[in-house]
């Protein structure tokens, strides 16, 4: 089952895949209408519009593949797709069998809005007032 560190986790890795793939991506997030289960509202979909979604995001940076993600969330060494293990989607290990009510999708869309908060807040930090309403690069 997704606890809130794992889903914490696994969003500080795709934070470092989204930096390398999408520059800047954290601005482009807009977060009232982030939705993990969705696939032109997640992450990547938002990223990829206009023209794509999740799925041309996923095909194109090989995030199917799993050979090569061996991860360690909670203390457990687990062989996962690049995808699940870069906070962008849920493996159905992540749902609780004993609750209809538990959400994977929901705490992994609130670790993301956590840490793009997070980056914002501290790019702001960065910016000096000049004149009332105008930031430039501190």
């Amino acid at each position: 089952m997704l606890t809130a560190e794992v889903a914490a986790q696994r969003v500080a890795l795709g934070m470092s895949f989204l930096d390398k793939a999408y520059p800047g991506w954290e601005d482009r997030i807009h977060l009232p209408t982030l939705r993990m289960q969705s696939c032109s509202h997640c992450v990547l979909g938002q990223l990829e519009e206009p023209d794509g979604n999740y799925d041309s995001a996923y095909n194109r940076h090989a995030l199917y593949e799993s050979e090569s993600i061996i991860v360690v969330f909670g203390g457990l060494l687990t062989l996962q797709s690049r995808a699940a293990a870069y906070g962008l989607t849920v493996r159905l290990g992540d749902y609780d069998p004993t609750s209809s009510e538990f959400d994977p999708f929901w705490l992994l869309r609130e670790a993301w809005v956590a840490a793009i908060t997070t980056r914002r807040d501290a790019k702001r930090a960065t910016l000096t007032p000049i004149e009332e309403g105008e930031l430039v690069p501190a």
